[in-house]
C-alpha cells in the first residue's frame, strides 16, 4: 500500500494572478476612482476578491460600487476582477481632493 504525502501549498488567489500580470506596468502613483454598476448581486467571491486588495492597502471601498485605487497596477486589477465579474465601470483618475466641510446650524 502506498503511502500519500499531504501536500502544503497555498492556491494563488484570482488577485495573485492579476497582480502579476500587471507587474511590469509602470506605477504612476496616482489615485483612481472606479465606479461600477452591479445590476445584479454580484457573487461573493468578487466581494473577496476586492477584500483580498484592501488587505493590501492597494483599494479603500467608498461606496457600494465605488472604489478608490493607490496606482495603476491596482485600478487594472480592479478593472480586471470587474470584468470577470460583467460588470459596467467607469474608471477615472483622481486629478484633485478636496475636502467639504458642512456646516451644522
Amino acid at each position: 500500500m502506498l503511502k500519500t504525502e499531504r501536500l502544503d501549498f497555498k492556491t494563488k488567489t484570482l488577485v495573485d494572478q492579476y497582480l502579476e500580470e500587471v507587474a511590469d506596468l509602470p506605477d504612476d502613483g496616482s489615485t483612481y476612482l472606479v465606479i461600477y454598476s452591479t445590476g445584479k448581486r454580484p457573487p461573493k467571491e468578487f466581494y473577496h476578491q476586492l477584500r483580498r486588495l484592501a488587505e493590501r492597502n492597494l483599494i479603500t471601498k467608498i461606496a457600494t460600487g465605488t472604489i478608490l485605487c493607490k496606482g495603476r497596477r491596482a485600478v487594472m486589477v480592479v478593472k480586471k476582477l470587474i470584468e470577470r465579474y460583467g460588470k459596467h465601470k467607469h474608471m477615472f483618475k483622481v486629478v484633485k481632493v478636496f475636502r467639504v466641510l458642512e456646516e451644522v446650524m
